[in-house]
């Protein structure tokens, strides 16, 4: 039975337009319900609406439906109702009052909010885990290579500084989902339809329970779009970074440069040249980095032109949450098991530093005799067949030596679960 059902059968295909598929996607939210409805009920007991008998009934029969899940029909519109039908089934009138002082509106945005809390720790910890594996790959791998600039050889540079570039990236997009992590953790709870409720519920009670840090605004709370374009955002930007490495590598690995190769395991083939050996895995984490951002872009424009307050418009959004979720997740497990198999061709990459690579290099002595840089520009262009490899790189560039990142990755481990 819906909850909000005064006795009018819904028209069927009504229902399907919107329901969606809202009671398949809530799956994926039961504990989390079950985790907020046993604060609410904690707090219903507090405020003196349950008694304490009737409060270890409910959370017993939540700490089962946790443990052991349940169905969600159709008919149910979602995980709220499911198991709110479990507990009147249940427990008769008992169960009828845990929606006593709650709206789904902030229901859902307490299942929402602390799955993602759990998706940016996994999340966190994978993108570290991927800098550490970058760092030893850096370590492990002391090169030079070329340097490019519109898509031309340009300077020397090293196989150092371009996974530098990666990590740091990745850090940069840490201290983006760390401040994700934060805008996430306040309390939804109690808001109810976006104006509290007369009841007197303690809201800094329920938010202790849950973890949170802080209360929103009761008609905040129904911003969804924004919060959740909000919490996509630096998903977008390790999906940015991801788009990067996978690009170079797929240039790289091409047999006209042949710098990097990765195990026949982790490539595909074709169904008609039995010669290809194709970096499919490079390609569609290229593709999903897009696929990420228009989720964004989706959200973001559900919530355009909304009055302020709940709009059932809102229900879009968590579909797109719970995917760009999955898909960043996964590229960084995918990029750091790349890194612990990418082979480095180091021959070729040898090969590839030609003496035009250090013309600017050349410019640069003629100017410490005092001659004005761009006079040494024009004499270096006049003479390139002239220009010859130095092999002193290393010693005459800091930036192209190992770094070691350790430190900088330490500083990101912070986030840690919140325990029941």
């Amino acid at each position: 039975m819906k909850l909000w059902n005064k006795g009018i059968e819904l028209n069927k295909l009504i229902e399907d337009f919107t329901v969606g598929n809202d009671y398949i996607l809530d799956k994926k939210l039961i504990p989390y319900d079950c985790r907020g409805s046993i604060a609410h009920a904690m707090t219903l007991k507090k405020a003196g609406i349950l008694n304490e008998v009737e409060t270890e009934q409910l959370v017993n029969a939540l700490e089962e439906i946790k443990n052991n899940g349940i169905e969600i029909k159709k008919e149910d519109e979602d995980v709220h109702t499911a198991i709110e039908n479990y507990l009147i089934e249940k427990s008769g009138d008992l169960g009828r009052k845990i929606h006593t002082g709650r709206s789904r509106n902030d229901q859902v945005m307490v299942d929402i909010q602390l799955l993602v809390r759990d998706e940016i720790i996994n999340t966190h910890n994978l993108a570290v885990k991927l800098c550490e594996t970058l760092n030893n790959f850096s370590r492990e791998n002391i090169v030079l290579m070329p340097g490019y600039t519109h898509m031309q050889k340009a300077m020397p540079s090293s196989l150092q500084l371009l996974t530098g570039s990666y990590i740091e990236s990745f850090l940069d997009d840490l201290l983006l989902l760390e401040t994700s992590y934060e805008i996430n953790n306040k309390n939804p709870l109690g808001s109810a339809a976006g104006y509290g409720s007369s009841l007197n519920l303690d809201r800094d009670y329920s938010g202790k329970l849950l973890g949170f840090k802080g209360n929103r605004n009761c008609i905040y709370v129904q911003a969804r779009p924004k919060l959740i374009s909000t919490l996509i955002f630096p998903l977008c930007s390790f999906m940015k970074t991801m788009d990067k490495i996978a690009s170079d590598l797929l240039m790289f690995t091409m047999g006209e440069f042949n710098f990097f190769s990765l195990p026949d395991e982790f490539c595909t083939g074709s169904s008609i040249m039995p010669q290809k050996k194709n970096y499919d895995l490079l390609e569609l984490i290229r593709g999903k980095a897009s696929l990420v951002h228009t989720l964004m872009y989706s959200v973001d424009m559900i919530g355009n032109k909304l009055i302020s307050g709940y709009n059932r418009d809102y229900q879009l959004t968590k579909e797109a949450l719970m995917k760009a979720f999955d898909i960043t997740s996964k590229c960084l497990e995918i990029m750091g098991l790349i890194f612990q198999n990418l082979k480095v061709n180091s021959e070729a990459l040898s090969k590839a530093i030609s003496p035009e690579l250090f013309a600017t290099d050349k410019a640069y002595e003629i100017v410490k005799k005092g001659i004005p840089f761009r006079d040494a520009y024009r004499q270096v262009a006049e003479n390139l067949d002239k220009l010859e490899i130095q092999n002193d790189t290393f010693e005459e560039r800091d930036c192209l030596k190992f770094r070691d990142y350790t430190d900088e990755i330490k500083k990101r481990k912070i986030l840690q679960p919140v325990v029941d």
